[in-house]
């Protein structure tokens, strides 16, 4: 029986879903596997597989976010700084998980801590992303450089890491000292569109189906549904914290009954932040992607070039965004590539690939 924790992130739901597509690839392809989770994700990202055990634990910090796009760079250290100062405790709780469970391999994406706990628990580690969390803050300095001693922690911690699986659109890993990688990670669709218009009750819907998706963040101190009322000749889904439906838009509950890769798929087109998960949806599906730059986000410059080389895509700016000039960008770019996907030519068996490379050291 091999005995497999995870450590995964809380910012956003791109950490948790991919994840969560390597845990159902384990699962589907082996034998006598018992998967952990330990995170301060929603639960319910990953409570549909009745097998796995999900704990509630502050793991990472990430950067401090007021809404999807919009982030605050000192209070991202004050945050990674309060964890620091737990950590010895939280390695001590630790210790005794993993010693209970009797885990054979810690898996991380990419909380530092998942591999000072692996160190000190003298366990083989896997991390796996595409990004590094000293690389996501390291311009912060510029502004903040009393702060370079976590840039130091969060190196140190991924200096233990045993083999680090790097994605697509990576960032600098030189803090890791063995560096393999693997194809795209993405959770395939498993509800077809024609089941999704026929129980969203939208049969009969000719206009083009526009997905806006935020990552799991709120959009703050705008009125998205007033914007889609703005223009008819679009239907919109969004998400929120219950259901309402209106002429030209439906806002389904975060936690509902489709999955997103799905949704991905069903849309015409996606209008988002760039985050890896959603651009690998987007990828795999071949889905057009109409996105908003991310300032003072790292990972923004490798995305941006990813989805400009393989999927039809737009960027659309701030200004035009938040005060719902959005008709001029939706009818240009929905007119070019209306019902027009195309399958791309990518790996993305990424969860795969990642999954034999973690059964190596069971």
């Amino acid at each position: 029986m091999a005995n497999i924790v995870f450590y995964i992130s809380g910012h956003g739901f791109g950490h948790s879903t991919r994840m969560k597509a390597v845990i159902d690839n384990l699962y589907e392809y082996y034998e006598n596997i018992n998967v952990f989770i330990r995170s301060n994700a929603p639960d319910w990202l990953f409570t549909d597989n009745k097998k796995v055990c999900f704990d509630n634990v502050k793991i990472d910090a990430g950067t401090f976010q007021y809404d999807f796009i919009h982030l605050d760079k000192e209070k991202s250290f004050i945050e990674y700084d309060k964890l620091m100062k737990l950590r010895n405790q939280l390695i001590r709780e630790e210790l005794l998980f993993v010693k209970d469970r009797k885990i054979d391999i810690v898996v991380g994406d990419i909380p530092p801590a998942a591999f000072y706990i692996s160190q000190k628990a003298n366990l083989p580690s896997v991390g796996i992303s595409n990004f590094s969390w000293d690389w996501i803050f390291s311009p912060y300095l510029n502004e903040y450089p009393s702060y370079d001693y976590i840039i130091d922690d969060m190196k140190k911690g991924y200096g233990y890491c045993g083999l680090l699986l790097k994605l697509p659109f990576a960032g600098d890993f030189s803090a890791f000292k063995n560096v393999a990688d693997i194809p795209l990670i993405v959770r395939r669709p498993k509800i077809s569109p024609d089941t999704i218009r026929n129980r969203l009750n939208l049969t009969d819907e000719q206009r083009p189906i526009i997905l806006c998706s935020f990552g799991g963040f709120k959009v703050k101190n705008f009125d998205m549904i007033k914007t889609f009322c703005q223009y008819d000749d679009f239907f919109f889904i969004c998400f929120g914290t219950d259901f309402q439906r209106g002429k030209n838009y439906i806002r389904l509950p975060f936690r509902n009954e489709f999955d997103h890769p799905s949704l991905v798929k069903f849309a015409d087109a996606v209008l988002s932040k760039l985050g890896y998960s959603t651009v690998a949806e987007c990828v795999s599906t071949g889905t057009p992607l109409i996105y908003l730059p991310r300032e003072d986000f790292a990972e923004f410059s490798m995305l941006e070039q990813g989805v400009k080389k393989l999927i039809p895509s737009y960027r659309i700016s701030y200004g035009d965004f938040f005060s719902g000039c959005w008709g001029t960008h939706l009818i240009s770019f929905t007119a070019k590539f209306f019902r027009k996907k195309k399958e791309i030519k990518c790996y993305h068996n990424g969860a795969h690939a990642a999954c034999e490379n973690i059964m190596k050291f069971c």
